[in-house]
């Protein structure tokens, strides 16, 4: 075993140098590769890699055919390693403005294309819940982003976080409210104007529970929520039929009911029948 230790190690100490030019060298072309400066010459994803691939392969091309002619200065293995370690520095200290410039502005066409793609995309989400929605019900969803600068796809990007909660809510409402309409023999808006009748109760709870009678996204899930609890049990014939009538009739009149307000609801649509 020792005389195995004794010759793995003046092999690795034969080829030390060998070993330091040969890291060195894989740093320098993998530095030489990665570096953003391509970024600067190439407009598309495939030119960078072209531009890429010619400025990797060109000192390796470079370097055989001048071994081949015998042009390579004799220099020894250690003379090559500092050249080498001296040209890594010398590159990445000409490159590295270029790669922080370069990293920038990568950050800001992402940040701007982010927005643009979410924006597009929540954009078709209100289209179609508008062609679904019956009049006069409207969705006051505000569409009015400015993506053409990064300040503004940034600050954008908030907002679209936002109106993507609201949309939310405007599709709970609007199956909740097809779900009621399902089990009326009126439009939910024609049968909340009706005789006080449970279904025109019903009724009238769905349209003042709509999310335009609320501040906040949360505020609005926790009324549909509590109006989905209603519908379901309308639908499956358990809601009660003095359901907000005499002493909780006047949470009919409250547009937007929340906090106590919901809770007096949820509990006189789910109690038991006398």
């Amino acid at each position: 075993m020792a005389v195995v230790l004794y010759y793995l190690v003046s092999f690795l100490s034969d080829l030390s140098g060998m070993l330091g030019l040969t890291v060195i060298g894989i740093v320098f072309l993998y530095r030489f590769n990665k570096s953003n400066f391509w970024m600067a010459i190439g407009n598309t994803p495939q030119q960078v890699s072209l531009v890429s691939f010619v400025g990797l392969s060109t000192p390796v091309v470079v370097g055989i055919v001048a071994y081949a002619l015998g042009l390579v200065p004799a220099f020894t293995v250690e003379e090559w390693t500092i050249l080498t370690l001296y040209a890594s520095v010398v590159w990445a200290g000409a490159v590295t403005p270029v790669d922080s410039v370069s990293r920038v502005i990568d950050d800001a066409l992402e940040t701007q294309a982010i927005a643009n793609a979410r924006f597009e995309q929540l954009s078709e989400r209100y289209q179609k819940l508008r062609y679904r929605t019956p009049e006069p019900v409207t969705i006051d969803i505000d569409l009015d982003y400015d993506l053409s600068t990064l300040q503004g796809a940034q600050m954008a990007i908030t907002g679209l976080e936002a109106m993507e909660e609201w949309l939310d809510q405007y599709e709970a409402c609007l199956e909740t409210r097809e779900k009621l309409a399902t089990c009326l023999d009126e439009s939910v808006r024609d049968q909340a104007i009706a005789n006080d009748t449970l279904a025109a109760r019903v009724a009238t709870l769905t349209e003042n529970s709509h999310p335009k009678h609320y501040d906040t996204a949360e505020t609005a899930a926790s009324a549909l929520k509590v109006l989905e609890t209603v519908v379901t049990n309308y639908e499956q014939g358990h809601l009660p039929s003095d359901f907000l009538e005499d002493d909780t009739a006047d949470l009919l009149e409250v547009a937007g009911p929340r906090g106590k307000q919901l809770t007096r609801i949820e509990s006189n649509a789910t109690q038991l029948p006398a």
